[in-house]
């Protein structure tokens, strides 16, 4: 017999809490997006539960928090084997060349392997996550049940993420690290992406292309957004920018 949506909601956050908790103890930046899902799940799950805002099928908002989080538990999964065995996660790497989490990839080498912030540990699995996975996760689940567009469902899914995006701002900031409010002034896009709005718009222009049925221009977008905000396009921002990267320490702190 199938959970109730609200309970399947809530176990893909307990799965997350161990992906969080796991990365914590090694203290891997992927912690930060770990948790921050974490918490997103937690209020999806709430408001599942109480349904106040009135969702038509909710096992399909279950279904698609499934199909969704399942690739980033693959990609994660696969992307820790290399690790863990010392393998190759170059973007010339066989491993990188077969993916189909290819912007996670970019996302792992951003955050990673190179000298990086809270705030871009943050945004940059957000695009991934929300860039990429989300339009496929929307393909597999169907937008249609019995004939009927779930558009309304997947609205109120988004009023219910993007209420609590500036929650989880805070979450992040006092978890890990209180530069946060400073250090997303350094990319003039954070600002713009992880908002109320900004989580709305994004993830609108996911159903768009679930429609169409894109994936591989995610891939290239995710990449391109990383290199904008490490290296912006106006030559004082990015003078700017490469100063403050060599004087402002990271700062990540680890709960114990």
């Amino acid at each position: 017999m199938q959970s109730k949506p609200f309970l399947r909601v809530k176990n893909l956050a307990s799965k997350f809490k161990k992906f969080y908790e796991n990365y914590e103890s090694l203290e891997d930046e992927r912690a930060v997006c770990s948790h921050s899902f974490y918490l997103l799940h937690i209020e999806l799950s709430k408001s599942l539960e109480s349904n106040d805002l009135g969702f038509t099928d909710l096992n399909w908002v279950a279904q698609l928090s499934e199909n969704f989080a399942e690739r980033f538990f693959n990609a994660m999964n696969s992307i820790d084997y290399q690790v863990k065995n010392k393998l190759p996660i170059n973007l010339n790497s066989e491993f990188y060349l077969k993916s189909d989490f290819k912007p996670w990839i970019h996302v792992y080498n951003a955050i990673c392997t190179k000298r990086s912030y809270v705030f871009e540990c943050l945004i940059f699995p957000l695009l991934a996550h929300i860039g990429y996975d989300l339009p496929l996760a929307l393909v597999k689940t169907k937008l249609e049940t019995n004939g009927n567009s779930r558009i309304g469902d997947f609205h109120l899914i988004n009023e219910v993420l993007a209420r609590q995006i500036e929650n989880v701002q805070n979450s992040i900031k006092k978890r890990y690290n209180g530069n946060i409010a400073f250090l997303d002034k350094i990319a003039g896009q954070f600002d713009e992406f992880a908002t109320n709005y900004g989580m709305r718009v994004s993830r609108g222009l996911s159903w768009y292309n679930a429609e169409r049925v894109i994936d591989p221009i995610s891939n290239k977008k995710t990449l391109k957004a990383i290199k904008n905000i490490r290296k912006p396009k106006k030559p004082l921002s990015r003078i700017i920018n490469n100063i403050l990267r060599l004087i402002i320490p990271t700062n990540k702190k680890w709960p114990k």
